[in-house]
């Protein structure tokens, strides 16, 4: 067991980090349960178009905002567990790419204080079995559509966290943050959150003693909540597809087994009205593929 200290003062070298009592970095600007500061509120981005942040808002976490001349625009999530701004209950970080119409996710965009995100590697495993890619980078690229699968992706995660089917691991990973007050640059191990092994409990707020990533022992995966929050879901154009295909062997059968010209003529109505929705999936698809095209010219 490594013993983890939060705290917002760290070693001043490399060399002086501790394996056995590791330094995990806790910020000081505080994460309130509840309040009205505009910085909380994803509404207030003026990067990321409003009817995106009306369906982001849906999220059961914490919102943070980048304050710039032009105004608020890109945020980090946290789960509801933050209390401070740091990476030990940090989700993501989004932001806004107008010329292909996507959202961009990646694991931090600070300058300042800690530079990951706890929760991200979930995060990111639950993206990819829905289908998402990642760059190299290890970043996504979400089309605009795609938002509701996201927000919904997130709260899952933050369920699972809030039920304790997930546990935080001390890792190896260490960080430096150069302090604007001292000018003095601090040294830093990091923490991350993964499946839990043993019988789900509610996390408490800060571990004395956690557990070191690789040092726990084996124990096969509870079928009722190992994929629960990275369950995958169907896209837009395969759900589409779905509702198409059951209907249309039955009127496919229904024709060719009637004389009737009355329900023939309903036939064709409903027929008109499948080939409509499957328009619509087909340009779902089309989008998709643009967008892929235009990250691969990107890269």
């Amino acid at each position: 067991m490594a013993q983890v200290c939060f705290s917002h003062t760290g070693a001043d070298a490399p060399d002086q980090l501790s394996p056995q009592r590791r330094v995990v970095y806790q910020g000081t600007a505080p994460l309130p349960d509840k309040s009205s500061d505009i910085t909380r509120q994803i509404t207030n981005s003026v990067s990321i178009p409003a009817a995106l942040t009306k369906q982001l808002s849906a999220i059961r976490g914490k919102f943070f905002l980048n304050k710039t001349p032009q105004g608020f625009k890109n945020a980090h999530i946290f789960s509801p567990l933050a209390k401070t701004v740091d990476g030990i209950n940090r989700i993501c970080y989004i932001q806004y790419l107008p010329r292909i119409n996507a959202l961009h996710i990646s694991e931090c965009g600070s300058r300042r204080g800690a530079k990951y995100s706890a929760l991200y590697p979930l995060l990111s495993q639950c993206l990819q079995q829905n289908g998402f890619l990642s760059h190299p980078d290890g970043a996504f690229a979400l089309p605009a559509d795609s938002t509701p699968t996201f927000v919904r992706i997130v709260n899952r995660l933050i369920d699972s966290q809030q039920r304790g089917e997930l546990e935080l691991l001390a890792t190896d990973e260490t960080e430096s943050i150069l302090f604007d007050s001292t000018g003095k640059r601090q040294y830093f191990y990091r923490v991350r959150w993964q499946k839990a092994a043993a019988p789900a409990q509610p996390p408490a707020e800060r571990a004395a003693v956690i557990p070191a990533a690789g040092a726990r022992k084996t124990q096969a995966p509870r079928p009722d909540t190992e994929t629960a929050f990275c369950a995958a879901e169907a896209g837009p154009a395969e759900n589409l597809l779905e509702e198409c295909g059951r209907p249309l062997l039955r009127l496919a059968e229904s024709c060719i087994c009637s004389a009737d010209p009355v329900r023939l003529r309903q036939s064709l109505t409903q027929l008109a009205a499948l080939r409509e929705r499957l328009q619509l999936a087909e340009e779902v698809c089309q989008s998709q593929l643009s967008l892929l095209e235009k990250l691969q010219q990107m890269q």
